[in-house]
């Protein structure tokens, strides 16, 4: 039901000189609620007004031609708030959910895009699950689901509906190449992965040579990211493999296992080869995703024994996590795998081991703040991931950041 409560509790806060942060976050997610309340009114008006034809009184051809004359939205944008309202009419749980706050506007424009004409039995059959899904996870996530639906559903089976990749690559006379296409979905998928993953590593070669990393434009950095996919192509034999760049870092073994009551050598320094001193954390990081070797140091600095090798996360490990996690690990990170490094949870230097019970995933923000931000990891008795911030207290985890493989009814309270 419409709460002007809820938006006289928002103004209250918006009003206050100093609001704490826990206010603020609560405002705002207030005002989401509050907006959702809203579109819900809209469009049970708009249902309402529709059918009635209440816009002919003015002679208008339509609905949306009306409300884009006389309103503040787009022809476009009155087509689809016409739309949207009459198949909602048809949709009692997603209207409740609605009206209730507990989707968004966003969600609810979901569901009712799955809700396509000739297909309403099948809908309403499976509404109260599509629903409760909406409740528990972000509007991304309800768009791969709503997807997935729709496949299993044999409504959106053709593959791609018949799309196919065309590329133009044109010289013009301002010395540059007009680059134009449209890819079908597999191809644009592959190739935004792969533009992506260059792209991470310019980030990374710039901010390791300078500390920081220049202001560009996506598109330019793109630009650059396709230029470089061609130039290795070109220059790596069939079958052949671009190797890894590598990063040496050197640190005591008793700074970087955190061992209490030891007093290492040269200080406890640790430092990465030609970039200088940094910290036992930002080395247990890095060792996260590299191979890490025994090197026994004399007094003056020689070298007299080098040890076994400590491996990353396998290529199969990481495929394996890929499909276990999806995305980062932290709450509310929906940093997709590719992003992401394998962390151990407990550090291989206090006996963690290398395999999946052990390994998460985790965007480079979110393993910095792991590491180097104090914020801590650990698992559950019941094998889930608990993250706590630097002063100790838990963070909640409001929706879970993998989508679930299979559609299906959530289990009934007690049958696990």
């Amino acid at each position: 039901m419409f709460s002007v409560d809820l938006a006289q509790q928002v103004v209250a806060v918006a009003e206050q000189p100093q609001p704490s942060d826990g206010a603020l976050s609560q405002a705002l997610l207030d005002v989401q609620r509050f907006r959702a309340q809203l579109d819900a009114v809209e469009a049970k008006l708009t249902a309402s007004w529709d059918a009635r034809q209440a816009w002919a009184a003015d002679g208008a051809a339509s609905g949306a031609s009306w409300l884009a004359h006389h309103g503040e939205v787009s022809r476009d944008e009155a087509r689809a708030q016409v739309r949207f309202a009459r198949r909602l009419a048809s949709m009692p749980g997603t209207l409740a959910a609605l009206e209730a706050g507990e989707i968004g506007g966003a969600k609810a424009w979901l569901l009712a895009r799955a809700n396509q004409p000739g297909h309403a039995a099948d809908f309403a059959a499976d509404e109260a699950l599509l629903v409760s899904h909406a409740r528990a996870f972000t509007v991304d996530q309800l768009a791969h689901l709503t997807r997935r639906w729709l496949r299993v559903r044999g409504r959106d089976s053709q593959p791609d509906r018949g799309a196919r990749s065309e590329l133009w690559v044109s010289p013009t006379y301002d010395d540059v190449h007009d680059v134009r296409g449209a890819l079908a979905r597999e191809d644009g998928a592959i190739v935004s992965r792969a533009l992506d993953a260059l792209m991470r590593e310019q980030l990374d070669a710039e901010r390791g040579v300078t500390g920081e990393v220049r202001q560009r434009a996506m598109p330019e950095r793109r630009a650059e990211a396709l230029v470089e996919m061609a130039r290795r192509s070109a220059r790596v034999e069939p079958g052949g493999v671009v190797a890894r760049p590598t990063v040496v870092a050197i640190c005591d073994a008793a700074v970087l296992a955190g061992r209490p009551g030891e007093q290492p050598p040269f200080d406890g320094t640790c430092e990465v080869e030609r970039l200088g001193p940094v910290s036992a954390e930002t080395v247990r990081r890095l060792a996260c995703e590299g191979d890490t070797y025994d090197v026994m140091i004399g007094r003056h600095g020689e070298v007299l024994d080098v040890g076994r090798r400590h491996r990353r996360a396998t290529a199969a490990q990481r495929k394996a996590l890929l499909v276990r996690d999806q995305s980062c690990s932290f709450p509310g990170c929906d940093r997709l795998g590719d992003w992401c490094e394998a962390h151990h949870i407990d550090h291989w230097n206090h006996g963690g081991a290398t395999d999946l019970g052990n390994l998460c995933l985790q965007c480079r923000h979110h393993h910095h703040l792991v590491h180097e931000g104090r914020f801590r990891l650990a698992r559950s008795p019941d094998d889930q991931l608990e993250f706590r911030r630097p002063d100790g207290r838990p963070i909640a985890r409001r929706r879970p950041n993998q989508l679930p493989w299979r559609i299906r009814a959530p289990e009934p309270a007690g049958t696990r």
